[in-house]
């Protein structure tokens, strides 16, 4: 696999440079940031940042049912246009605060979102605050609880977000650079076998008979010794490594080449195109054809 490729989000999140920066981050701006999954777009609680640690405004609505459900939905709604668009997005939530979901890429491959925001859409105001109260009044909040908790949430004017939107892509992306240069400095124990196997499937991945057994026996371990070490070892079960080396293999030909979507599912090792269109969708949330016209569109390049 190329270096660098085994970045996730787990490794951006546990990373020591980013509890500080989160820290600073909300200090100087009052802007709370944590880390999504870019597959399950779920929160990674064990980040720098909590995401549970919510401004106390959206803190009120989170604490009601309803209002739990609507940010949830909207969460995976902006999470899923960020991942398909390749760029921020900056939004209003239905509770009316303005929200962002930053895909951050690393050798072309989306490994994580940052989410963030919760500032009011304009400078606090007694106006604001009755504007507020009637957008929110089927949730029954508290007015009092609103009031209080509305005063303390922060605002900055649209163009400033928009800029914090652009610093947290430089942010994940100088993340990716740094821990790269720093794997390649100081390899990692990676089991020898376990780096045959790799090398095996990127030898033979575009061959769809590969299967578990045959990289096995290549490495010289029974299947199922073979399998727990392998899933211990990359954090990923066989099928589902294997799966993600031919979709980014196919990603690469849908980017690059004019080969039809049935030509490139063969060329990735796919046997048939239902398996294909199945395995692309889990992955990245869009069909082979979405994808290579919105990554042509929108000029985004596998080098980025």
């Amino acid at each position: 696999m190329p270096a660098g490729s085994t970045i996730n989000v787990r490794t951006l999140a546990s990373l020591p440079e980013v509890a500080l920066s989160l820290d600073l981050l909300a200090n100087l701006t009052g802007m709370l940031a944590g880390f999504r999954d870019p597959e399950t777009y779920e929160p990674i609680l064990d980040s720098a940042y909590d995401p549970r640690n919510v401004s106390p405004l959206c803190g009120l609505i989170l604490s009601v049912s309803e209002g739990k459900q609507l940010c949830a939905e909207g969460d995976k709604k902006r999470c899923e246009e960020a991942a398909r668009s390749g760029r921020p997005v900056c939004y209003e939530c239905h509770a009316g605060l303005i929200d962002m979901d930053v895909p951050i890429f690393h050798e072309g491959r989306l490994v994580a979102l940052i989410s963030s925001g919760q500032f009011l859409p304009s400078p606090p105001s007694e106006e604001g605050l009755r504007k507020f109260l009637r957008s929110n009044r089927h949730l029954r909040l508290d007015p009092v609880a609103v009031r209080d908790a509305y005063y303390k949430a922060p605002y900055l004017p649209r163009e400033k977000i928009e800029t914090m939107a652009n610093f947290l892509v430089v942010f994940g992306e100088r993340l990716c650079a740094v821990h790269g240069r720093v794997r390649d400095e100081y390899p990692s124990r990676e089991p020898r076998k376990i780096a045959l196997a790799r090398h095996c499937i990127q030898e033979h991945f575009q061959d769809s008979t590969l299967g578990l057994t045959d990289v096995a026996e290549h490495v010289g371990l029974s299947r199922s010794y073979f399998s727990t070490c392998f899933a211990k070892a990359v954090g990923s079960g066989f099928s589902k490594y294997l799966q993600k080396v031919r979709i980014e293999h196919a990603c690469k030909l849908l980017e690059t080449s004019s080969l039809s979507v049935t030509a490139v599912a063969l060329e990735s090792g796919f046997n048939t195109l239902s398996q294909f269109h199945r395995v692309f969708r889990e992955l990245k949330h869009c069909s082979p054809r979405e994808y290579r016209k919105r990554r042509r569109s929108s000029g985004v390049s596998r080098t980025r």
